[in-house]
């Protein structure tokens, strides 16, 4: 089920559960969805962020993995920590949205980080300014239309061969929340030209 929550720091600590609450005024509108992530080393609890902040033409999607390193006996997330320079270009996260509408996929760049919040929380985003590409807003937006599931696969930086897989689904409630969740990102992104 999607919750609304405060910031990252309200995580606890090694595993990945986040803080239930109500959004704070002038906060940006999030919602959570609890998942499981599978990784070369076994499956992590995970949860899977959406982030729209219409006044900034800011819409965001975060993948976060707990068990990470230095926690004894946890995966090391070292392969996925970028990007590099030379990676910061390289597409090695696929979207995938599977619904009544279809699939939608989308193959991108993103952000991987070790959380300086929280201890043993990994962090894969992915942020785009709706007004400027439109590629994320499309994800979105197939996750708005009805009952789907998103599908997050990560290829690691330094090993392509390793990877980390999440799925999370949407029935009808979820899909409702994330419209109204995104509506106002969706509604500038309509406005603005599909990039190549």
């Amino acid at each position: 089920m999607p919750q609304r929550h405060p910031p990252l720091a309200c995580l606890i600590a090694g595993l990945a559960l986040f803080c239930a609450g109500q959004i704070h005024a002038g906060t940006a509108d999030t919602l959570a969805f609890d998942g499981r992530a599978k990784t070369p080393d076994g499956e992590r609890q995970a949860q899977l962020l959406l982030t729209c902040q219409p006044e900034h033409n800011n819409l965001n999607l975060q993948l976060v993995v707990s068990g990470a390193y230095p926690e004894p006996q946890q995966f090391d997330y070292d392969a996925f920590e970028g990007p590099a320079p030379t990676a910061g270009k390289t597409k090695l996260t696929v979207l995938s949205v599977t619904g009544a509408q279809g699939k939608h996929e989308l193959r991108t760049d993103i952000g991987g980080w070790y959380s300086a919040e929280v201890q043993g929380a990994f962090v894969f985003s992915t942020n785009q300014y709706s007004a400027i590409r439109r590629d994320l807003a499309d994800v979105a937006a197939a996750m708005a239309q009805g009952e789907s599931t998103l599908s997050w696969v990560q290829q690691g930086y330094a090993d392509r061969l390793r990877k980390i897989e999440a799925a999370f689904p949407f029935h009808t409630a979820a899909s409702q929340r994330i419209q109204a969740t995104v509506a106002g990102c969706l509604a500038k992104a309509k406005k603005t030209k599909r990039r190549p």
